[in-house]
């Protein structure tokens, strides 16, 4: 199994990689952020393999996004979003987005609305993840600059 995660891996820290560029990160932080996506897209695929459901591995790897993002921009001295909008890059569902507005067009309401549910689910699953994660560590931030003043 370990073998057959390395193509996608290298497939996602390239795309990442790339997206990195776009959004003008560079030198060490565009190789982190490469990495974080990269191992997000790691846990996905090591999620999906242990579980039947199709949002708990996105939620899952939402939560690892955020907290990659939030240990990285403590290490280099960055914004958590420098390493977050890239990362999240390779989970964007746009084979479901693609699918659901193909459906649309030939005019198959079911399978529209399936697809339209589906695709707001991974979308509110990746962004819950994020969420709790972001949440978690704002907390710590200010419990920790309390405990300072104090």
């Amino acid at each position: 199994m370990l073998i057959d995660m390395f193509p996608p891996f290298i497939s996602a820290l390239f795309a990442t990689f790339g997206f990195g560029l776009l959004y003008n990160i560079r030198g060490k932080n565009l190789i982190a952020a490469a990495f974080c996506g990269a191992f997000a897209w790691m846990v996905y695929l090591v999620a999906d393999h242990f579980t039947e459901s199709m949002v708990i591995p996105y939620f899952i790897s939402g939560m690892s996004i955020a907290f990659y993002s939030e240990i990285a921009a403590s290490v280099f001295k960055a914004p958590v979003t420098v390493f977050l909008i890239p990362g999240i890059i390779p989970l964007v569902p746009g084979l479901t987005i693609y699918r659901t507005m193909e459906t649309c067009l030939f005019g198959d309401v079911s399978g529209f609305a399936q697809g339209l549910v589906n695709t707001l689910k991974i979308g509110a699953a990746i962004s819950l993840g994020l969420i709790l994660i972001s949440s978690v560590f704002r907390l710590l931030r200010t419990a920790s600059k309390a405990k300072k003043t104090v």
